[in-house]
């Protein structure tokens, strides 16, 4: 995994909420083509399911949880968003359309 970029305010906001942050895929379908569009579901919670799929890392003292199917660009960068009690985390960065992974078929002798 690249590099993660947080702010001091991102970095104080995710301390106060947590100390963690974990990074989800959320892919969405075109059956028309063969690419799908792939966009980050962000949380503030230790991954319970499918741990073994995710890249855990250190920053700045804060557990990020990042899932091996998000593909940075060059640096994920990581921020506050919002107002008062709406406010949420952003993540830029990544690489949004990936062609389809066809089934593999498995041939019998």
């Amino acid at each position: 995994m690249g590099h993660i970029h947080m702010d001091e305010k991102t970095k104080k906001w995710v301390r106060k909420n947590g100390n963690t942050v974990a990074l989800y895929p959320f892919h969405l379908f075109n059956l028309k083509k063969k690419k799908e569009l792939v966009d980050v579901m962000v949380t503030n919670e230790v991954p319970t399911k499918a741990v073994h799929d995710m890249v855990f890392t250190h920053v700045d003292g804060i557990d990020v949880y990042i899932h091996q199917d998000i593909q940075a660009k060059r640096v994920l960068k990581l921020q506050v968003t919002g107002f008062g009690p709406f406010e949420h985390l952003r993540c830029c960065g990544t690489k949004r359309f990936r062609r389809k992974q066809e089934p593999l078929e498995i041939l019998e002798n």
